[in-house]
């Protein structure tokens, strides 16, 4: 166990044994000692994207500003209202451009501020997304570089619909689709080969027979006995969590969604389970620092999952091209508030995370979510549904509904920032000097009140 002088413990400290790696989380002793010294705690950056738009009519909110109310889709965020800045009006061209897109380069593109070329399964030349960007300068000193997830995982026609995380614009970031091989990429990705005890170690971990703490509580009991009081109930606040997480992915069974899966799926496989382990697994990775960078895909792009347990006959994509029918309608209006009680789910967890200056990780965080489209009817790539959630350490002022919706020469709303001035400020956030983002920017937007 790595230490500093003063019992500081190092911010870089890991609880190892027989091959397994545990991250900490941050504690008042990894704080820096002089006076005025900055906050320990990093800043995170996470996408969150949900397909086939939002059925506006439920979406959007009343009012602007702080005083703003929920509509029918957002009203699970309520728990979180105060950390939010609720977008609307951002296209992917601004200018009220009223054109539509494809759900391929809408989610191959959905962090380029651009689009993609659909048949070669490309995005824009010398395109790199903005996480990628953010990781190369955040991430350089985590296990994970960044992480890419997804849940359901539905027939899709070109790799456009797959992926939101590319190096290049040939290069997509494969999706972790399993919680358990997750986990284990956290905690038992680095075993010698040369060290048979811990390649027993990781295999064990890898069948989830045993517990990671079973294999750090030597290091664990080590570090405690230097730990205050405080720094000693958090830490055993996060080991009872990770142990619990553990429990949780035992009792799932094989992975239902995961395609090519040479694994029968488990008869009692939970999807929305799996939804809350992915997201469970996610904050774990931000809170111990094993990255700061992840991406969350809830669907491909043109996702067609067939939402069952919430009542719903046929897939989501379907859905989407209601033509009007009020029931498929309120078939989307169901996936979309189902949707959004995930994302809140996910902040709530991120918020009851508490950092040694009293914060908590969503406020050290940079949260963006949306879609591939704004209607997925119409496959509008203007006023495309959007939040972002968390401070970003006070970059971002939470707590309020902005828009900018105008009236084109006719008289119809339409959107007039491009999505790209949006991804300069988010580049910006996190220390990356970007005056252009896409083909379509025209400088940054503001995310300061």
């Amino acid at each position: 166990m790595a230490s500093h002088k003063r019992w500081m413990v190092s911010r870089r400290a890991l609880l190892t044994g027989a091959g397994i790696a545990m991250g900490l989380p941050y504690l008042e002793q990894m704080m820096p000692v002089a006076r005025g010294a900055s906050t320990a705690s990093p800043l995170r950056f996470l996408a969150f994207y949900c397909p086939n738009g939002m059925i506006a009519d439920a979406w959007k909110p009343t009012g602007t500003g702080t005083t703003y109310t929920f509509n029918r889709t957002m009203e699970p965020l309520a728990p979180v209202k105060d950390d939010l800045l609720v977008i609307g009006g951002v296209g992917k061209q601004g200018g009220c451009f009223k054109g539509a897109t494809g759900h391929d380069v809408g989610t191959g593109g959905m962090l380029t501020g651009g689009y993609g070329t659909v048949a070669d399964g490309k995005l824009d030349p010398g395109t790199v997304t903005i996480d990628q960007t953010i990781a190369g300068v955040i991430g350089k000193d985590t296990k994970l570089h960044s992480i890419q997830t997804q849940v359901f995982d539905t027939h899709a026609f070109s790799r456009l619909h797959e992926h939101i995380s590319w190096s290049g614009d040939n290069t997509p970031l494969a999706n972790e689709q399993d919680p358990k091989a997750l986990f284990d990429r956290l905690f038992a990705g680095y075993a010698p080969t040369n060290d048979a005890a811990a390649q027993a170690a990781a295999a064990k971990l890898k069948r989830l027979e045993g517990s990671v703490l079973d294999f750090v509580s030597a290091d664990a009991t080590e570090l405690k006995g230097r730990l205050g009081r405080s720094d000693n109930l958090k830490l055993d606040e996060y080991l009872s969590g990770v142990r619990d997480l553990e429990r949780q992915l035992q009792d799932q069974g094989a992975p239902s969604n995961v395609a090519c899966s040479p694994v029968a799926p488990a008869a009692t496989k939970d999807p929305q389970q799996t939804v809350k382990s992915m997201l469970d697994v996610i904050v774990l990775a931000l809170q111990c620092d094993a990255t700061r960078v992840a991406t969350f895909m809830i669907e491909n792009g043109l996702g067609d999952y067939v939402f069952d347990f919430l009542g719903v006959s046929g897939g989501h994509h379907s859905a989407s091209h209601h033509n009007g029918d009020a029931t498929l309608k309120e078939y989307c209006r169901v996936i979309e508030r189902w949707e959004m009680e995930q994302f809140s789910y996910l902040l709530q967890k991120m918020k009851a995370v508490k950092e040694p200056d009293g914060s908590s990780l969503l406020d050290n965080s940079l949260v963006f979510m949306t879609s591939d489209v704004g209607d997925g009817m119409g496959h509008t790539a203007y006023d495309l549904p959007m939040i972002i959630a968390g401070k970003a350490q006070g970059a971002v002022t939470t707590g309020r509904h902005v828009t900018t919706i105008s009236k084109d020469m006719y008289g119809f709303d339409c959107s007039v920032v491009p999505i790209g001035n949006l991804f300069i400020s988010i580049l910006q956030t996190f220390g990356v000097a970007a005056g252009t983002v896409g083909k379509y920017s025209t400088g940054p937007f503001s995310l300061k009140a």
